[in-house]
């Protein structure tokens, strides 16, 4: 939810920034009026500077706080904390200049309000949706093949493998997974007579963990005993706390994004 979060308090920067283009406009064909210039772009820029740190923030804690699974989330968050920091000094200083110094010029700034958010919002919405799906497909076909091997072995044998590694090793080593998006590896449940498949994917600068599954079994709604215990580690338990979740156009597999 961090990143919905950051996109959610993006939206005020392009009202923000809109004033300040109308009052720009205002400015540059009242050059006689003293009072249109002076405090509101100071204060506009104020506020604009309190949402890109909160912005910033959330973002940062939803790195870190997927450092169970992102090996480099605690690293990345202390790098993104001394930039913000870092930036917020800058600006600070910049705002402070701006405010003695203001004058009849136009300020480009609250152009940038408006077209950053938006050029955001458009990449974000035509650009990473697009490849994360891109991604997941490919990853699920890849893992088509690896559920044959394991009906293969089901088929030989009698039972399920209990991990992966009692697959023949040749045969999943072929099996690479998507290098896209950050997908690593599968992930492999046996319970019983039943398994379950499920990979990540990591989505908005990795604050976001997308995990796709497979569950021909309906396994996610039929845990018990010791499997029923929540566990961080066990993806049929982490996806009951997923804040979306959606069907894939392949049978059986579905993916849900989590924090």
């Amino acid at each position: 939810m961090f990143a919905q979060s950051a996109g959610f308090l993006g939206l005020p920067l392009v009202l923000i920034g809109i004033a300040w283009i109308i009052f720009e406009i205002r400015k540059k064909y009242n050059s006689n009026n003293k009072d249109l210039y002076g405090k509101p772009p100071y204060y506009f820029a104020i506020i604009s500077t309190v949402i890109v740190t909160l912005i910033s923030l959330l973002l940062i804690i939803g790195v870190c706080a997927n450092i169970g699974q992102l090996n480099t989330g605690l690293l990345a968050g202390c790098a993104g904390l001394a930039l913000c920091v870092f930036a917020l000094i800058r600006v600070a200083k910049v705002i402070k200049k701006s405010k003695e110094n203001e004058g009849m010029q136009f300020n480009f700034l609250p152009l940038c309000l408006v077209t950053v958010p938006l050029i955001a919002f458009c990449a974000r919405t035509y650009l990473m949706q697009p490849m994360s799906s891109y991604s997941r497909n490919i990853a699920i076909k890849q893992a088509d093949r690896l559920i044959n091997v394991i009906e293969n072995y089901k088929n030989i044998q009698g039972i399920y493998p209990k991990s992966l590694q009692e697959l023949d090793a040749a045969s999943v080593r072929k099996m690479k997974v998507s290098p896209v998006m950050g997908i690593t590896d599968f992930r492999y449940n046996q319970i019983g007579d039943r398994y379950s498949i499920s990979f990540s994917q990591w989505l908005d600068l990795g604050s976001l963990e997308e995990i796709v599954l497979y569950d021909k079994n309906n396994l996610r709604n039929n845990l018990s005993g010791e499997f029923a215990k929540y566990d961080y580690t066990f993806d049929l338990c982490r996806i009951k706390g997923a804040f979306e979740s959606h069907d894939t156009k392949y049978t059986n597999w579905r993916y849900y994004r989590v924090d």
